[in-house]
Order: C-alpha cells, then structure tokens, then sequence
C-alpha cells in the first residue's frame, strides 16, 4: 500500500491528466515543461484531492476552499496552492499536522517534477476557526473577500 503523500500526488497527477486527455506521462512532460495551464490545472487536482483526504478525518476539519493561482490558471512550477481550512478549534497538532503535510507534499512534488530549490512550500494554508469564519474576522474575511473568491472543496 502507498503512503498518503504518493497517493495524492498520483491521484492529483491523475486528475489533471484525464482533465486533458492525456497519458499521465504526457502530463507530467506537461508539468516538466513549466506548462502554466497545467500546473495551474494540478494544483486544483492536488487540493481536490487532499480536501478528500482531509475529510477522513472526520470533524477535525469543517470545510476546506481553495483561492489564488490554482484556480486562476496562472499557476507556474513554483507556485503554491492557497489554501482556507476551517476548523472548530486551533490545536498545536493540527499545526504541526498540516506543515508535516506540506513539507512532504513539497519534497514529493519537487522530485515528480525534477525542482531542486523551488517552491519552498506548496501549500499556503490560513487556519480559521469557527468564530472567524461567522464573523469574517482575520483569516475568516477571506472567505468572502472581493479579491479572492474561494472555492469550496470540502464541507463536512
């Protein structure tokens, strides 16, 4: 069996290949060739795909939306995916859950698509509690912000 990170890679890898009807290998060339359709297209691939992820853990999570370049197809191979995550209540472990998260989701991204330094990190991820998001305070006001527009991916 795989380990979580390979999945969603794969599964993120995937995605973006039937979105173009392509062989997985000619998407990755794709992404290889810094195409920004396609990483734009595989950062959206990859967030559905950890928002599925995320879910599994049952209520930890509240909703999971996704905003900026990955949405916007002007995502290029150093981008990250910018990332609101709701929660009920910020706890150290989920911190230090979601930058394990990251770290290996970077590392295994920077050797599918053969980058050495970049990106330093490919989540860019905004924790919200609950009473930001009802009061659209802090992070919370980005859920309904004019210039981010986010997608909602998970909801549980």
């Amino acid at each position: 069996m795989k380990a979580p990170i390979e999945q969603l890679m794969e599964g993120a890898l995937d995605r973006c290949a039937r979105l173009y009807s392509l062989p997985v290998l000619e998407a990755l060339k794709r992404l290889e060739d810094g195409s920004r359709d396609m990483h734009s297209a595989f950062r959206y691939a990859l967030a559905k795909e950890l928002s599925q992820y995320l879910a599994t853990f049952g209520n930890v999570f509240v909703e999971m939306h996704v905003y900026g370049s990955s949405i916007g197809q002007t995502a290029n191979p150093a981008s990250d995916i910018d990332v609101l995550l709701v929660v009920e209540h910020e706890r150290d472990e989920i911190i230090r859950f979601l930058k394990w998260l990251d770290l290996s989701l970077t590392a295994c991204y920077r050797q599918l698509v053969g980058l050495k330094r970049e990106p330093k990190s490919l989540l860019d991820i905004h924790l919200i509690n609950r009473n930001e998001q009802t009061e659209r305070v802090g992070p919370g006001a980005l859920l309904s912000g004019l210039h981010t527009r986010p997608i909602c991916l998970m909801r549980s």
